[in-house]
């Protein structure tokens, strides 16, 4: 119970850190100016990531669509712990599950964003990176609840 409660609380952090963080990266897609805080070269580039044609979808910047998600991994989450972690109840199991999914489809597209900064954009956002660090943490720790739930 104890090592549940705590991997709720870690996500619960994680995501209330992704949503500033998508926030920033929101406002630097508008930004008409260049950022210089988080350009270092041309492979460590905010700018360049984020304002490539691989930055939005269907004209919505991907950060927003990161804020939204981060806000998902909170609500699934708190629903989680006001729940007081009774496991064995259907909602909670719903919510264990609703958690991993979304925490699965947010890692692959986390994979597939990194794979364009890889190997299409030809460069790095430091944000971008930490938000894909936040959402492996994430998923890692769905499937971790996911397997104590068993």
């Amino acid at each position: 119970f104890i090592a549940k409660r705590g991997i709720l609380w870690a996500i619960l952090i994680i995501s209330i850190l992704g949503l500033p963080l998508t926030i920033y990266l929101t406002s630097l897609h508008y930004k008409p100016e260049l950022s210089t805080f988080c350009n270092f070269s041309d492979q460590f580039n905010c700018d360049i990531v984020n304002k490539s044609v691989y930055a939005e979808i269907f004209g919505i910047p991907v950060a927003i669509f990161g804020f939204f998600t981060y806000a998902l991994f909170f609500v699934l989450t708190y629903s989680k712990l006001i729940n007081k972690g009774k496991s064995k109840n259907d909602k909670d199991r719903k919510l264990t599950k609703y958690l991993l999914i979304a925490s699965s489809i947010g890692f692959l597209f986390s994979l597939y964003l990194s794979f364009l900064e890889a190997f299409v954009i030809l460069s790095w956002c430091i944000f971008c990176i930490i938000s894909a660090v936040f959402v492996t943490i994430i998923f890692i720790l769905s499937m971790i609840l996911w397997k104590k739930r068993q």
